[in-house]
């Protein structure tokens, strides 16, 4: 018995000895891990350092080409700042060309009304002078009139004389004597008539002539309308140039809004890089912190491996327990990937939705593009009307036109009329003839007086047609160049219509200008709160990075807590080897319960295949409605051809999400080979713990250049923050020079207010200027009709005058014809008497 005692006690100390070589064995075998552990670390951390410094080199690159960028927008801010001042001054200028315009229409004011006033007194003046002459015409009238009386008294004292002559003389002689009277009255009031017709011509002259002069006028009116309608198109060709230039002003302003929202599209980006980055770096922050969480969970793994290599199948029961737990928190893992498979869908489904609101859109635009066709129409409708207009007024060169033929046909009546007169003189000729061989000395001699006295009326009347044909004359010619000034200002009008449409189309350019930098601007709007959305994202994932970081920290600290408590463990090891058998047993019952863990896993593993599935669903779902989206973006493409461009962009983005998918599954995938790695690494880190020591002076060496490194990038951080203040700067001075521009604009527009209104001032001048000259014109024209009426005044005075002078010579011839009457009847009275004394005497 005693012996079977000692090789039992033989056995167990072996079996002892074997235990401890196997613990030996154990121990080593953690170093190696440990030492290969801490190799892994230091070569992440290497890598870690090494993507840091490239960080930091692409980072500092980007600062460099955004500070170019900021200095090229800097010479473009300071050059349009150049070009404002320049047209400011240009503004100033033109409101002191305007005052100094202003002042000059004031005098021109002034003196038109002097003129206005002069003419007034001269109208005066000759009104006066017109009264005066009509007195005096009065007089002349009473004159004749009591030349007339007179007249008709000697003519009645005559005819009682020539009775009593006649009663003497013998009745053959009375009826001689009575038919020659009558024969010279005929002549009388045939040269009378001769003389009214003669005046009737003369008063037709001055009729033709007045015409003529109404033409010249009407032809003056033309010239002057047709030198309105030029300046009138003058001033549309300036106002046209004067929208040209708005025009390419909007189309400068649009460019600029065009290259602030594609600079704000290049600052959006670059927020959106940073934010990326930042994104990555809390990514990173947070890898660090579950490797350090990681780290000290092997720490405290490690701790408890010691307390299981005391406690022996309770613990490897635990580590079973442990595993279907991962296996858990994995069906975890992939539940929350299905559910960010699906928020991925909704975005998708979100990013659809976005689609067809930017079709609604292009629709609407489609709408405006329409509405601005109709605008176009509606123009060329009122182009349809003005050539209609210029249709009636040519209706109305042709009704002028037949006006002159008309007036053509009445000068050839008026000619034929002459060569009646004519005819009818001819006849006259071949009476006088006639009657001068039957008439006696004094009728010839008053037949004469009165034949010169017509010859001299009808000369006259020649006279007067000449210098009405003469003034007719003048009166073509002012209708012809009355009919070359309209004909100069439809051509003028042609050129203010040509240079309204330039305008027009001016504007339509600038309008269209407008519209793009409204459509540049929308977009940099876009971009901006694209930006603003990525630096919130940043912003959030910096967050979750910081905490990550505080969990690992954290996490070190019970790993550190965890490393004491295994020292604490390995010594109370050595109690727990004697209770082994006793917790063997219990072990026998743990892996009972690892089964049972390891089946819970299982129905957890097929709980996360579930939601995998689903995510696959809602996968699906995103994918119709992405086809949905394209549907409508089909529907876009209808309504405008840029749709494929935005497509295209979509598709690009789109591919780059999917290769951004495919490169965390393949990071998920160098994860899991990492994790692998870590795990097999934990094995041998018995290896490792040697070099320790070592690796943990290496570290601190590590830990001061990732300081240095920190450093580096708060510099940069420093340099990127005060290049966003100089944008920020320089965006504040960009909208001053907006502001700026506005102000300037606003001025223009009054300028050309102020323009406008003095041109409607000049015109409103002008108008009264050529007002007060034909008004100047009508009152020469009249003081001229008043000097001729007072020389055929002073002509009828001659000829009352003469009238009168023979009158008195007719009075002396009857005062002597009645004497030699009563001679001759005392005479035949006395033969009478003679001869009744020698009848009383036989």
């Amino acid at each position: 018995k005693e012996k079977r005692l000692e090789q039992k006690e033989k056995r167990l100390e072996q079996k002892v000895k074997r235990l401890e070589q196997k613990e030996k064995r154990l121990e080593q075998k953690e170093t190696r891990l440990e030492q290969k552990e801490k190799r892994l670390e230091q070569k992440e951390k290497r890598l870690e350092q090494k993507e840091k410094r490239q960080e930091q080199k692409e980072k500092r690159l980007e600062l460099q080409q955004k500070e170019t960028r900021l200095q090229q927008k800097v010479k473009k801010v300071e050059q349009k700042e150049k070009r404002l001042e320049q047209k400011v001054k240009r503004l100033e200028q033109k409101e002191k060309r305007l005052e100094q315009k202003e002042k000059w229409l004031e005098q021109k004011e002034k003196r038109l009304e002097q003129k206005e006033t002069r003419l007034q007194q001269k109208e005066k003046r000759l009104e006066q002078k017109v009264k005066r002459l009509e007195q005096k015409e009065k007089r002349l009238e009473q004159k004749e009139k009591g030349l007339e009386q007179k007249e008709k008294r000697l003519e009645t004292e005559g005819e009682k004389a020539t009775a009593e002559g006649e009663k003497v003389r013998a009745e053959g002689e009375t009826a001689r004597a009575e038919g020659e009277k009558a024969r010279a009255e005929g002549e009388k009031v045939r040269a009378e008539g001769e003389k009214a017709r003669a005046e009737g011509d003369m008063v037709r002259a001055e009729g033709e002539k007045a015409t003529a002069e109404g033409e010249t006028v009407r032809a003056e009116g033309e010239k002057a309308r047709a030198e309105g309608e030029k300046a009138t198109a003058e001033g549309e060709k300036v106002r046209a140039e004067g929208e040209k230039a708005t025009a390419k002003g909007e189309t400068a302003r649009a460019e600029g809004e065009k290259a602030r929202a594609e600079g704000d599209k290049v600052t959006e980006e670059g927020e959106k890089a940073r934010a990326e980055g930042d994104k990555v770096r809390a990514e990173r922050e947070k890898v660090r912190a579950e490797g350090e969480k990681a780290r000290a969970e092997g720490d405290k793994v490690r701790a408890e491996g010691e307390k299981a290599r005391a406690e022996g199948e309770k613990a490897r029961a635990e580590g079973e327990k442990a595993r279907a737990e991962g296996e858990t928190a994995r069906a975890e893992g992939e539940k929350a990937r299905a559910e960010g498979e699906k928020a991925r869908a909704e975005g998708e489904k979100a990013r659809a939705e976005g689609k067809t609101a930017r079709a609604e859109g292009e629709k609407v635009r489609a709408k405006g593009e329409k509405a601005r066709a109709e605008g176009e129409k509606a123009r060329a409708e009122g182009e349809t009307a003005r050539a209609e207009g210029e249709k009636v007024r040519a209706e109305g060169e042709k009704v002028r036109a037949e006006g002159e033929k008309v007036r053509a046909e009445g000068e050839k009546a008026r000619a034929e009329g002459d060569k009646a007169t004519a005819e009818g003189e001819k006849g006259r000729a071949e009476g006088e003839t006639a009657r001068a061989e039957a008439e006696g000395d004094m009728v010839r001699a008053e037949g004469e007086t009165a034949t010169a006295e017509g010859e001299k009326v009808r000369a006259e009347g020649e006279m007067a047609r000449a210098e009405g044909d003469m003034v007719r004359a003048e009166g073509e010619t002012v209708t012809a160049e009355g009919e070359k000034a309209r004909a100069e200002g439809e051509k003028a009008t042609a050129e203010g219509e040509k240079v309204r449409a330039e305008g027009e189309m001016a504007r339509a350019e600038g309008e269209k200008a407008r519209a793009e930098g409204e459509k540049a601007r929308a977009e940099g709007e876009k971009v901006r709160a694209e930006g603003e959305k990525v630096r919130a994202e940043g912003e959030t994932a910096r967050a979750e990075g910081e905490k990550a970081r505080a969990e690992g920290e954290k996490v070190r600290a019970e790993g550190e807590k965890a490393r004491a408590e295994g020292d604490m463990v390995r010594a109370e090891g050595e109690k727990a080897t004697a209770e082994g058998e006793t917790v063997r047993a219990e072990g026998e019952k743990a892996r009972a319960e690892g089964e049972k863990a390891t089946a819970e896993g299982e129905k957890v593993r097929a709980e996360g295949e579930k939601v995998r599935a689903e995510g696959e669903m809602a996968r699906a779902e995103g994918e119709k409605a992405r086809a949905e989206g394209d549907k409508v973006t089909a529907e876009g493409e209808k309504v405008r051809a840029e749709g494929e461009k935005a497509r295209a962009e979509g598709e690009k983005v789109r591919a780059e999400g999917e290769k951004g998918t495919a490169e965390g599954e393949k990071v998920r995938a160098e994860g899991e080979k990492v994790r692998a790695e870590g795990d097999k690494a934990r094995a041998e880190g018995e290896k490792v713990r040697a070099e320790g020591e070592k690796a943990r002076a290496k570290g601190e060496k590590v830990e001061q250049k990732e300081k240095r490194l920190e450093q580096k990038e708060k510099r940069l951080q420093q340099m990127e923050k005060r290049l966003e203040q100089k944008e920020k700067r320089l965006e504040q001075k960009e909208k001053r020079l907006e502001q700026k521009v506005k102000k300037l604009e606003q001025k223009q527009k009054r300028l050309e207010q102020k323009e406008k209104r003095l041109e409607q001032k000049e015109t409103w001048l002008e108008q009264k200027e050529k007002r007060l000259q034909q008004k100047e014109k009508r009152l020469e024209q009249k003081e001229k009709r008043l000097e001729q009426k007072e020389k055929r005044l002073q002509q009828k005075e001659k000829r009352l005058e003469q009238k009168e002078k023979r009158l008195q010579q007719k009075e002396k011839r009857l005062e002597q014809k009645e004497k030699k009457a009563r001679a001759e009847g005392e005479k035949a009275r006395s033969i009478r008497r003679k001869g009744y004394s020698r009848r009383r005497k036989g």
